[in-house]
């Protein structure tokens, strides 16, 4: 097999691993299931892993990679204030546009590794943790440059545009409120607008 068509069936694999696993769980995708799901046999799918805590990994990280393309990269052409914005606005669009079917990977990886230990809890702690430190940079980037008033408390704005992302989430997966992306994004305006302390710095409406 060359060295190209074994990386395209690896991507294969793993995006059969994610869709998979997206609605069904890392802890509820096997060996076998994937197999299955590719018509290949578990010997061949697990040449590709070891074990299925690497299995688990891999994907990890390629949804990391799938988010960065999705919400960071893009976000990152902007600076300061609106760059705030675009964190979150790119966060939301990436969930209406159904990325994974399952809704946000990692915020379910998160709720289904609660109380786990191990090298795959670690590492979905990591990446949502990645994640509020970006957004908490961003938020002083703004302070320092004063387009967000210096009184504000990074740490609670923080909380609170993490919080409305997740909920809207949670709403237009399991409720299937189809309006949940843009109630978070007028409520993270407000809040952002809250603090403005520079015309110029408001998001556009």
């Amino acid at each position: 097999m060359s060295e190209k068509s074994s990386q395209t069936t690896e991507e294969l694999i793993l995006k059969t691993a994610i869709n998979i696993s997206s609605l069904h769980g890392l802890e509820g995708l096997t060996i076998g299931q994937l197999a299955n799901a590719m018509s290949m046999s578990k010997s061949g799918v697990f040449a590709y892993f070891g074990s299925k805590e690497q299995m688990q990994l891999n994907i990890l990280d390629k949804v990391v990679e799938i988010f960065i393309e999705e919400v960071i990269h893009p976000a990152r052409t902007a600076q300061s204030y609106m760059l705030i914005w675009n964190y979150c606005d790119r966060w939301l669009g990436y969930i209406e546009r159904d990325v994974f079917p399952g809704g946000c990977f990692v915020l379910s990886a998160a709720s289904e590794f609660i109380g786990h230990s191990g090298i795959v809890h670690d590492k979905v702690v990591k990446i949502n943790q990645d994640w509020v430190t970006s957004l908490g940079n961003a938020v002083q980037q703004a302070i320092d440059n004063a387009q967000l008033s210096p009184e504000l408390d990074v740490e609670q704005l923080v909380f609170e545009l993490n919080a409305l992302t997740i909920g809207a989430n949670w709403a237009y997966k399991t409720l299937s409120n189809q309006q949940a992306t843009q109630l978070a994004r007028r409520a993270i305006w407000q809040r952002l607008n809250d603090f403005t302390i520079t015309d110029d710095a408001l998001p556009p409406n």
